[in-house]
């Protein structure tokens, strides 16, 4: 029998439940555990307590301490403080000795989808839904596993059928329109996306009364809508930019969304900002390393920062994150990436070409990056060729890898490989039936006709085009007056036939008519240059004059006589120096100054032996003297300033005055600016 205050304890617990209290629950179920250990209901309510709290270790240690059946009892407890514990894999291994109930299955399928098996989780959230149709939560996890899926050819179609089995609820609640538009971009449907987000956001601020929660309930959406305008206007760099930044400075911001938003802004800024760029990256993992974000996400955030440390030379730290990089994630091609581009940093070539080629097939998705990588830094054309040609189907018959197939298949020398190629690709998406793939094959379908129309094979030109009018009415007419070109090469009578289906020319009653018989004899051949037409305009009597005048007075200047120097001889060589001043020509002489003549440089102390010259004394001898004395001294005159380019340029036109300043100091206006080797 339990005491008063024992049911006094009991009935506390109880009020305290029905006011969701879990503190104050937790508090009694402490004092009952004391008194009652290995009660089942104070174990029970005592766990679900602590994880109300968000006190997930504690809850575990707790249901660790209990005995074998008690735990056997909290099986779902402990599954669940195990997933929030990111103990994955216990958590499969406890759940498969768990009976079915909604609960395993519901947990399972998130296990699944945190682990990154998206076809395990949909498989389980797809037969959940179609139990539970009413559950909105269901069809939005279900989308969500699409989302995240790899695209494929049973992934579209299954998104195809979910899509339309609960259009109606899609179109009513933001989060299912808002998961769709994340498969949509999986899908490369990017315009289609934009539009479902769009869509996402109006119906998200029609279900929030107030601003403040729609701007917080909004930020994924608008993540999301930045990054869609971001891949499909890589230029287009404003909007997008605004959008992170304030997502950034939103302090109630969610930290998945804030460390998306991160790494978005620092991708867009590419070389810009790199040191605050590192500290976001490293911000985002934190929250990676809690949970918040999947592992796809995850192993993107530490790609990007390798790659930001190497722009930063930052080596050292690239070699010890790269090691925890391939144990956290050994079955993805991005570590292998890290490691090519850091050899090739380290000046090892080789060895990053070696490493790229050994593990080409070890990684599904890493196929088609290895081989782009190795074609463009191999620099035979035919080796290039091969690792195209080697990509997959879906990749290898892109309108980019198709035109740069072509061209190298030009470039050796084999057209006839090039239009087989180009059939092929053709035929390829010819199959398809998603309107991105519709815009490939009107792409490779033109550029197959006018190859078709350069190798002068019009016939199959000509069906090409008849193709194109079918699936692009837009352009109908014209592909129609293309074919009609066509046609008139081998055959006029059926291009004759086709022009009927053309608009008739409408010409007004006011102009003129059209001469055929002319207009077929003009000739086709062009002027290099622009020629003016002659119009004949009536002038007055005054223009007349003035045209007059002015062509006489074009004559007078032609016919002027040429001016020639005096004295002019026209049987001898003109002087060579007659360009250049009179004191630097080689006849100058200088006159000096009359009876003083001064043998030393200027500001020299006398010594009472310098003599002066009589009036008497020649010309020559006083110039002499002045060129013996000049080479202990500064040169003055021009001519004996020139400098040999030998010399250093801080020797050259100095003053003794500017010796005195010293050195000018030179900056480096590269200093400070980081250059990506």
């Amino acid at each position: 029998k339990m005491s008063n205050a024992t049911d006094s304890l009991f009935k506390d617990l109880q009020d305290a439940i029905g006011q969701e209290d879990f503190d104050k629950v937790q508090e009694i179920c402490d004092k009952l555990w004391a008194k009652y250990p290995g009660d089942v209901d104070v174990a029970k309510c005592r766990a679900v307590a602590l994880l109300q709290q968000g006190n997930f270790e504690k809850a575990l240690t707790f249901i660790k301490s209990c005995n074998a059946s008690l735990q056997d009892l909290l099986k779902e407890e402990k599954a669940y403080c195990l997933y929030r514990t990111r103990n994955y894999d216990e958590v499969i291994s406890l759940l498969s000795r768990t009976p079915d109930n909604p609960f395993k299955d519901n947990l399972l399928a998130q296990t699944y989808y945190r682990i990154g098996k998206y076809q395990d989780a949909f498989l389980i959230f797809r037969r959940l839904s179609e139990q539970r149709p009413e559950d909105l939560e269901l069809k939005t996890n279900l989308l969500a596993t699409l989302a995240s899926s790899a695209s494929s050819p049973e992934v579209n179609e299954a998104f195809r059928g979910v899509r339309s089995a609960n259009a109606e609820a899609i179109e009513s609640n933001y989060e299912l329109s808002y998961n769709v538009a994340c498969a949509l971009l999986r899908l490369g449907s990017v315009k289609e996306a934009e539009s479902a987000l769009k869509h996402a956001l109006d119906v998200c601020q029609q279900q929030n009364a107030t601003e403040e929660a729609f701007l917080e309930e909004s930020l994924a959406i608008r993540a999301q809508l930045a990054y869609t305008l971001q891949i499909s206007d890589p230029s287009a760099t404003e909007e997008p930019t605004s959008t992170y930044l304030s997502i950034l400075s939103n302090k109630s911001a969610d930290k998945s969304v804030v460390a998306v938003a991160s790494n978005n802004l620092v991708v867009l800024q590419k070389e810009q900002k790199l040191f605050g760029a590192e500290k976001k990256l490293t911000t985002a993992l934190e929250v990676a390393q809690e949970g918040r974000l999947t592992q796809e996400q995850k192993s993107v955030l530490t790609f990007n920062k390798a790659i930001l440390l190497l722009k930063m030379n930052k080596f050292e730290q690239v070699h010890e994150l790269l090691a925890s990089f391939r144990a956290e994630f050994p079955d993805s091609h991005l570590p292998t990436l890290v490691a090519s581009a850091l050899l090739f940093r380290e000046k090892k070539e080789s060895e990053a070409i070696a490493l790229l080629r050994d593990n080409l097939h070890s990684f599904r998705e890493g196929l088609v990056p290895f081989l782009l990588i190795l074609a463009h830094l191999s620099s035979d054309k035919k080796e290039k060729l091969g690792y195209l040609m080697a990509a997959p189907a879906d990749f290898k018959f892109r309108a980019g890898t198709v035109a740069a197939t072509i061209s190298l298949l030009d470039q050796i020398g084999d057209p006839s490989a090039a239009t087989q190629h180009l059939d092929q690709a053709i035929a390829f998406w010819k199959k398809s039936k998603g309107a991105q793939e519709l815009e490939i094959y009107k792409q490779l379908l033109l550029a197959n006709a006018s190859l078709k129309m350069d190798s002068r094979q019009f016939e199959d030109a000509a069906l090409i085009f008849k193709e194109l009018q079918r699936i692009d009415g837009e352009k109908s007419k014209e592909y129609l007056c293309k074919e009609i070109l066509a046609y008139a090469r081998f055959d006029p009578s059926k291009a004759a036939d086709l022009s009927r289906q053309l608009p008739e020319v409408s010409v007004s009653s006011s102009s003129s008519p059209i001469d055929v018989e002319a207009l077929e004899n003009l000739s086709l051949s062009r002027p290099s240059k622009p020629v003016e037409a002659k119009v004949e305009v009536t002038t007055s009597a005054q223009d007349n004059a003035q045209k007059k005048a002015k062509n006489k007075k074009k004559k007078n200047k032609k016919n002027k006589k040429k001016r020639l120097p005096k004295k002019y001889d026209p049987n001898s060589l003109p002087d060579p120096e007659r360009w250049l001043p009179l004191r630097t020509r080689s006849t100058f002489k200088s006159k000096g100054k009359k009876g003083v003549n001064v043998r030393s440089h200027q500001g020299a102390v006398s010594t009472g032996q310098e003599k002066i010259a009589p009036s008497g004394t020649s010309h020559k001898q006083s110039s002499s003297s002045s060129s013996s004395s000049s080479s202990s001294s500064p040169a003055h005159s021009k001519q004996n300033t020139k400098v040999s380019n030998h010399k250093e340029v801080s020797d050259v036109g100095h003053s003794s005055r500017d010796n005195q300043k010293g050195p000018k100091l030179m900056v480096d206006e590269d200093l400070g600016q980081l250059v990506e080797a």
